[in-house]
């Protein structure tokens, strides 16, 4: 038999192994989604504690937090902050050195009050740290890690003629996704 044969299937059959899991767990999550009927607000409370439901309405909040990024009042927010970044790697087969970028996530944040969802039965309280929440995109901007004209940070300069091998970061990636106080 061909040795790269065998090397290929060694790869392959647990990249399948891993495609087909996470294509079933995405297709399991969808057919839950759509099984899952449109609760009235009334109705929530009769239910047993922990059930998953669907709530149509309006978003009604007492005391809303601020979103960290949008400064816009919201029922709940999560903020990320990602760095991209290039890091010389060495290839010890080869017996080169190679750039490789990456990303790292620096900053994670969540916040939240508790809210209510109201339609034309009522209202349903929701509790946010319990809850699956899809928020809405508020923020999401890049910045890159430069000054004016193109050049790099002074630390940057001074880091890489001192040492070529540093870690170089590109930039800076800000998110927030949030839940919009419609009172």
């Amino acid at each position: 038999m061909v040795p790269w044969l065998v090397l290929i299937g060694i790869v392959l059959v647990p990249t399948a192994g891993f495609l087909l899991w996470s294509w079933r767990s995405s297709r399991n999550d969808m057919a839950l989604m759509r099984a899952t009927e449109t609760t009235r607000a009334a109705d929530v409370a009769r239910l047993p504690a922990g059930s998953l439901v669907e709530v149509k309405g309006r978003l009604r909040c007492a005391s809303p937090v601020t979103g960290e990024l949008s400064k816009a009042p919201c029922a709940h927010f999560v903020t990320t902050v990602e760095r991209d970044y290039e890091v010389v790697e060495y290839d010890a087969k080869r017996g080169t050195s190679y750039r490789a970028r990456k990303t790292e996530i620096v900053q994670s944040n969540t916040l939240f009050a508790p809210f209510e969802i109201e339609d034309e039965s009522g209202r349903a309280a929701v509790s946010p740290a319990d809850a699956i929440i899809e928020g809405i995109e508020s923020v999401a901007r890049e910045h890159g890690h430069q000054l004016e004209g193109g050049n790099e940070s002074v630390m940057q300069a001074v880091l890489g003629n001192v040492n070529k091998n540093t870690d170089r970061t590109l930039g800076f990636r800000y998110k927030e996704m949030h839940l919009p106080n419609l009172f």
